[in-house]
């Protein structure tokens, strides 16, 4: 997030000294572009024996598309925009030990006969798909640079691997979704844009085990910051 403030200034300081020339941001119309990114997943495992919670984070890295339109009245533009692209996310893993008691496990050791240490990865899950649809409102700080807030929805695809029941599925989440960014114009039509999203926490499954019984279930949110380059017609 400071990361995002230091570069969001910036570029806001940059476009107090450039030229008078109209830009990207003082055009009406439709825009398109290229984005990459990464989002830090804050999951959260509820087991339902173990009566606990448990820390699942796991980042990504995105790349995708977007897009969306824009319209400018004095000094502020609206408009709605369009993300949607690919995840590389690293797996968040959960454990026998988190989903069971020892008393459980022990019992289900001696059924088996076989030790169970509680270290068994019994499944996992990781983001593959991430998109977004997002009303926004912007000021313009001069006629090069747009500062915006949005709110709207989060869509993202998990998969999830689960041992209990050797199942692996896609699961979509639907989730609101709030941000901010900022757009700044080299030319009349070429742009770039920073921005962070922030995904409220949503359940992504309920593992099911062979007795039809829910063993846990999973809830993730994410703050999402996103670099773009992109075009203006």
């Amino acid at each position: 997030m400071k990361t995002f403030l230091k570069i969001a200034l910036a570029l806001l300081a940059i476009s107090q000294i450039a030229s008078a020339e109209t830009h990207s941001n003082a055009k009406n119309g439709f825009y398109v572009g290229l984005n990459t990114g990464v989002a830090l997943n804050e999951g959260t495992l509820k087991a339902v024996y173990q009566n606990g919670k448990f820390n699942k984070d796991a980042n990504s890295v995105m790349l995708g598309l977007f897009g969306g339109y824009g319209y400018k009245f004095n000094n502020f533009v609206v408009g709605v925009d369009l993300n949607g692209g690919v995840c590389f996310s690293a797996k968040a893993k959960f454990y026998e030990k988190e989903l069971y008691s020892a008393a459980d496990t022990a019992a289900y050791a001696l059924e088996i006969n076989s030790p169970i240490t509680g270290d068994t990865v019994t499944g996992w899950a990781k983001r593959t798909f991430d998109a977004s649809v997002m009303p926004k409102f912007g000021w313009l700080a001069n006629r090069n640079c747009e500062l915006f807030v949005m709110a709207g929805a989060n869509i993202s695809t998990y998969s999830v691997k689960s041992d209990i029941n050797f199942s692996s599925v896609n699961k979509t989440k639907i989730a609101p979704a709030v941000g901010a960014g900022v757009k700044y114009g080299f030319t009349d039509s070429l742009f770039a844009t920073l921005a962070y999203h922030y995904v409220f926490k949503g359940n992504i499954c309920d593992i099911i085990d062979s007795t039809k019984k829910k063993t846990c279930a999973i809830d993730y949110s994410s703050h999402i910051l996103k670099l773009g380059i992109g075009y203006q017609f």
